[in-house]
């Protein structure tokens, strides 16, 4: 008998030689593509498409689909940004550059919040928002011109080890339904950060302008330009580092924000210092909500939820109306619990685990709903519709994932 709310098994995939870390599906092309530790494999239900094999094992960290842009995002170890179209092959950002350079070496997660157009970004320096730039809604091809803006550290997280972020779900203002804003949650350890993002629609403070002065010169009917004119010029002309330092920018800031690639800026010419597209608001700093490190989290605004799992087997309901008490801890995984995601029926979650099961839970009883037991231990990403089960033991058979299709409740 088939439960309504349970899974089915849709189709498994083999040809993997490590440990599948994540999978990413894209609902344009129907496709998937798979990160181990030796590449990236890009999939459909019949075959394998492609094979990118990594020169340095662990090259890529996290991967994400931005379907508004149509192109996959990849952490890189040489502190940048890698940019795949839908087929997987490489994008130029600019004509200069091939990938996104940052500073950050070590980003251990990546998500994308479509409304504001930001990415963030947690890594052993903290969570980081950046401002991606881009054609939107057009697939991207090899010669696109992508850019990614680094815009403030998320307060209160520098110096963390910032190893999971997770977006909860889109909520709207009770004052006014267009102020649409949504929360943040960035696991270190057993503690997590929660912060507000919401869109600034305030254009004055949207962005921050300034003219660059012209340098003043002597008056005088009789004077002279002599020798050192042009060095009085020189000390009075006001320079990008003045204005830099002026504003606590980065000069990359400055050049994106501009589109000034080269050069140098023009006096008498008003430019960007500074690009608020967003408010962020630090509400609060978690600790010890579990023993272990924090795998997945679950948030439900109508019901008044967050659910955390962890390596430490348990799973905890907390009251976010209520100085996130605790409410109850659901038990029933025997080793850690690998991921957490909403179900698609109201109510419902889903955690998978390293005991070779996929778990149901229900937030309206608190209690465990269905068991599907697999062949191997459960690792790996899920997304909405989809859990990617794959593998955690190495050996024979060879690493492998597949992928159950969730039921929804009628």
């Amino acid at each position: 008998m088939e439960v309504s709310h349970g899974f089915q098994y849709v189709h498994s995939f083999e040809k993997h030689r490590a440990l599948v870390k994540q999978v990413v599906y894209n609902r344009q092309t129907k496709t998937y593509v798979s990160l181990d530790s030796k590449g990236l494999r890009l999939w459909d239900m019949k075959r394998e498409h492609k094979n990118i094999r990594f020169k340095k094992d662990n090259f890529i960290q996290a991967i994400i689909y931005l379907e508004t842009r149509q192109c996959y995002l990849a952490a890189a170890m040489d502190m940048s940004i890698k940019v795949y179209n839908h087929n997987l092959d490489k994008v130029s950002v600019s004509k200069e550059l091939p990938d996104i350079t940052i500073e950050e070496r070590a980003i251990t997660s990546l998500v994308y919040d479509s409304t504001t157009d930001t990415l963030v970004t947690g890594s052993v320096r903290g969570a980081h928002i950046w401002n991606f730039r881009g054609s939107r809604f057009k697939r991207a091809s090899k010669h696109k011109l992508y850019a990614l803006d680094w815009l403030e550290m998320l307060p209160g997280s520098d110096g963390k080890w910032v190893q999971r972020v997770d977006f909860g779900p889109v909520t709207a203002s009770p004052i006014d339904e267009k102020l649409k804003s949504r929360r943040v949650h960035c696991s270190y350890d057993n503690n997590m950060l929660i912060y507000d993002l919401k869109p600034n629609r305030d254009v004055s403070k949207r962005f921050k302008y300034h003219v660059f002065k012209k340098p003043h010169k002597k008056n005088g009917k009789n004077s002279r330009r002599d020798d050192h004119a042009g060095d009085d010029d020189d000390e009075n002309k006001e320079t990008l580092e003045d204005v830099l330092s002026m504003y606590g920018i980065t000069e990359s800031q400055f050049r994106a924000w501009n589109d000034l690639i080269t050069g140098h800026p023009v006096a008498g010419l008003t430019y960007i210092v500074n690009f608020v597209p967003h408010i962020v608001t630090k509400l609060v700093d978690l600790k010890n909500l579990h023993e272990h490190s924090i795998t997945g989290v679950v948030r439900n605004e109508k019901l008044g939820y967050m659910v955390t799992s962890s390596l430490d087997l348990e799973l905890k309901v907390w009251n976010v109306r209520n100085d996130y008490s605790i409410v109850k801890v659901l038990s029933g995984h025997a080793k850690p619990i690998s991921g957490l995601l909403p179900h698609p029926t109201f109510g419902l979650l889903v955690s998978t685990s390293m005991d070779c099961t996929i778990r149901v839970w229900s937030l309206l009883t608190l209690k465990e709903e269905y068991v599907l037991e697999t062949q191997s231990p459960v690792s790996g990403k899920c997304s909405s519709l989809y859990i990617y089960a794959s593998t955690a033991n190495l050996g024979t058979p060879p690493p492998f994932w597949c992928v159950y299709r969730m039921l929804i409740r009628p």
